[in-house]
């Protein structure tokens, strides 16, 4: 079990308490996931429903190094961009979000790690009624082979999923 999520994590933390449902939408920089978040806004929320939105930091890359090179310094900026991209696009999420329902109750959280394994374990913390999420359409292969967030989910939460494909 992890440790509780830091206040550095949370980008926007409206109270929650008292709603309805929870209703978490996965969200990246790709197209699918703005699809995603608006067929959520405009097709699943209710007005006394929670929305989440989640956003997944890779893990910062080990550098193979000879012990005269310090890359510590790297590695530091390397997360510190990594943080700062992930709170701007919660950031533009939950503007966009506010557009569409400007009453609806707002999470915004930013972790770090492989996105099938955070995601699938803060959904059940969460208790979260619905997850929605994008689909890069990848094909069965490709997914496959190159891992599909989307497909993991749907296949292990506990809670209802819903994959929106890209418009045509």
């Amino acid at each position: 079990m992890r440790s509780p999520i830091k206040a550095e994590q949370i980008v926007v933390n409206d109270p929650i308490e008292g709603c309805a449902r929870k209703i978490v939408v996965a969200i990246d920089e790709s197209p699918c996931c703005d699809n995603a978040l608006t067929w959520c806004v405009k097709n699943i929320l209710r007005p006394n429903d929670a929305l989440i939105l989640m956003n997944v930091q890779p893990k910062t890359p080990l550098f193979p190094h000879p012990s005269a090179i310090d890359v510590s310094e790297l590695v530091l900026t390397l997360n510190e961009r990594l943080r700062v991209d992930s709170h701007m696009l919660l950031i533009e999420a939950v503007g966009k979000a506010r557009k569409l329902a400007p009453d609806v109750k707002i999470q915004a959280i930013s972790l770090k790690g492989d996105p099938r394994e955070v995601l699938l374990e803060e959904i059940e913390i969460l208790d979260a009624n619905c997850v929605v999420m994008g689909s890069r359409g990848l094909g069965k292969l490709k997914g496959t082979v190159m891992g599909s967030v989307s497909t993991y989910l749907l296949h292990h939460v506990r809670c209802c999923p819903v994959i929106c494909v890209k418009p045509e």
